[in-house]
């Protein structure tokens, strides 16, 4: 009876494998190759709808807004209906409008307030589309689903966010398609990393996986090998080539940028801590808000910062950039990894995150050496990847009694 109720395990792991290479590598490389040309297509694609790009920032701040007004209707009346098709019609409404948005600047025809409003219908679908996954991930009991959905919510999430296929057309009719090809590959080499070192987690937490054999720990630490490797070109890449170098090709203040993201890093992430821990305790659900309240915020000050006294706006812009940390990490793998953990037999699934921030660490370190105008932005890099490993470690260390009561069908906190 063993054997016949483990086969059904090991094909549902593989499946779960391919579908991980076929599905989520793709959209999380996509989505950190859009990420990491942030400084770029700003200004490209402003230049390509003929306006300029504090008036592009405001229409991400309604982008922005939406997603936070969505997000919370759907947390307040649309969970009661099944979450798959809240999730289908999200990423149908998403993909529709960056698809409409994409073939508007293929054809010349893409301004403002077309762009305005497609922008608005996008952040519409991704406050449904992320409330929905989020719901789905936390009830589900099968670590194998949850950690698969995951990758999936947070790669697809981020390429639909950052809309992929606009600004690396707007980038490319900037730059030329030679560079922006070789640039994006570089991009979506970086990003494999954390997926691949998953690889090396997921399917082997089972109680009858207890005893591993030779060659399964092999394959682990191979995945784990090469998961390090690209997230070393991870922290370089994003670093040096992105908000080092190529960013001032478009007019940016790097010194500026830097230190300010370098400090709102440090500060910002005070809060993440906190919110971590209460998410432990009362869900995913209410942090996300938070994290999309933050993220409008920060969005608005930005971008209405010349409204404010020139006294104080300054230290505005530096609030602003603090809430946009804490909002934008809140969503990161990193959280989810230390939710995961409520579960004991989840503990080693920490090894790949610390192993890949590790990695990232010191290819941004090693970009702050190269180059003089990453060395703000990378010192800050470097000490939020180790505050995040320490709430990882501080997950690993925290216990509650085996007494203590679990609210619904949450796994028990550790």
């Amino acid at each position: 009876m063993e054997t016949n109720g483990a086969a059904p395990a090991v094909e549902r792991t593989k499946r779960h494998r391919w579908l991980f290479l076929v599905a989520v590598i793709p959209a999380a490389c996509l989505g950190f190759s859009n990420l990491i040309l942030l400084p770029l297509w700003t200004e490209a694609m402003a230049a390509g709808i003929g306006a300029s790009p504090q008036m592009l920032l405001m229409v991400g701040s309604v982008e922005l807004l939406a997603a936070g007004v969505a997000s919370l209707c759907v947390g307040m009346f649309g969970l009661g209906r099944p979450t798959s098709t809240l999730l289908k019609a999200g990423l149908a409404t998403i993909c529709f409008a960056n698809v409409a948005l994409s073939l508007a600047l293929w054809k010349g025809a893409g301004g403002l307030a077309l762009t305005g409003l497609l922008r608005l219908l996008a952040g519409l679908g991704e406050g449904v589309a992320m409330s929905a996954a989020l719901a789905r991930i936390g009830r589900s009991p099968d670590p194998d689903r949850f950690f698969l959905l995951n990758q999936f919510v947070v790669g697809l999430f981020a390429m639909l966010t950052f809309s992929i296929l606009p600004p690396l057309m707007g980038v490319a009719a900037h730059f030329g398609p030679a560079p922006m090809a070789i640039f994006t590959l570089l991009a979506g080499m970086a990003m494999c990393g954390l997926p691949l070192a998953r690889l090396a987690d997921i399917g082997d937490h089972r109680p009858d996986d207890a005893a591993p054999t030779a060659s399964k720990s092999i394959g682990r630490h191979a995945w784990l090998g090469i998961g390090m490797v690209f997230c070393f070109v991870t922290g370089f890449t994003t670093i040096y080539a992105s908000w080092g170098r190529l960013g001032a090709h478009v007019g940016l203040d790097v010194d500026r940028l830097s230190a300010s993201l370098a400090q709102g890093a440090l500060v910002g992430l005070a809060g993440l801590g906190a919110m971590t821990l209460a998410a432990r305790r009362i869900g995913l659900f209410p942090p996300m808000v938070i994290c999309l309240v933050l993220l409008v915020a920060s969005a608005f000050v930005s971008t209405h910062a010349s409204l404010l006294p020139p006294s104080f706006r300054q230290a505005a812009i530096q609030v602003a950039i603090c809430t946009e940390q804490v909002g934008s990490l809140i969503m990161s793998p990193l959280l989810m990894t230390v939710l995961a953990l409520r579960d004991p037999t989840k503990r080693a699934v920490a090894i790949a995150p610390l192993a890949t921030m590790s990695a990232s660490i010191a290819g941004a370190m090693l970009a702050a050496l190269v180059d003089r105008h990453a060395g703000p932005f990378a010192i800050g890099w470097a000490a939020s990847l180790l505050y995040g490993c320490g709430l990882v470690l501080l997950a690993l260390t925290w216990r509650r009694s085996p007494a203590a009561p679990v609210r619904g069908n949450r796994p028990q906190a550790i």
